[in-house]
């Protein structure tokens, strides 16, 4: 059995939905709940939740926001730190502890292509047609689709439906962040 370090729901507000690997049932998720690959997480109108991973790195789902856990690997001798998410829709804020070692990866999968960090804080919108938004709010950010890759500079954010190749990142930040001053870019 693979090795499966201790992640958990450590933040709920509202109604905030779990559903274990190989369950049919979305069950209410709970402070405290520990989750495991295969598991999905998705946050109701007016909730919001946030996950913490074994390495102490955390996403926030805001209202509206489903993932999916689909890698978590803590390093050990023979295996690197992989922490690998889908997101189908919504919007998730990720902080994440500096990856010391470059073939360990934080990755959240949309179907518009891949945003990747190490050590850094970004923020990523899916809207219901699927496209995607990808914010660099600190560090090194880079989204990848249709076999092309951008570095996306810290206040910048870089965009693409499902299909295409991201685009050329823009001076920008998410709404939210604006509205409420939750940083200082």
């Amino acid at each position: 059995a693979a090795f499966s370090p201790l992640t958990v729901l450590s933040v709920v507000q509202g109604d905030v939905l779990i559903k274990k690997l190989g369950s049919t049932n979305w069950n209410t998720g709970k402070e405290g709940s520990t989750l495991q690959a295969g598991d999905k997480i998705k946050t109701e109108a007016g909730a919001a939740a946030t996950v913490t991973f074994f390495d102490g790195s955390t996403i926030d789902l805001n209202s509206g926001t489903q993932i999916s856990l689909d890698e978590l690997v803590n390093k050990t001798a023979t295996t690197t730190k992989t922490i690998k998410m889908g997101q189908i829709i919504g919007e998730t804020s990720s902080k994440i502890n500096k990856l010391v070692d470059s073939s360990s990866r934080y990755e959240i999968v949309t179907q518009s292509g891949v945003a990747a960090v190490r050590g850094s804080e970004m923020i990523v919108q899916v809207v219901l047609d699927g496209t995607t938004s990808v914010y660099n709010v600190e560090g090194s950010i880079s989204f990848a689709s249709q076999g092309q890759e951008v570095m996306i500079p810290v206040g910048s954010v870089s965009s693409a439906k499902p299909g295409t190749a991201p685009s050329a990142p823009q001076p920008g930040i998410p709404p939210t962040i604006k509205q409420s001053n939750l940083t200082s870019i």
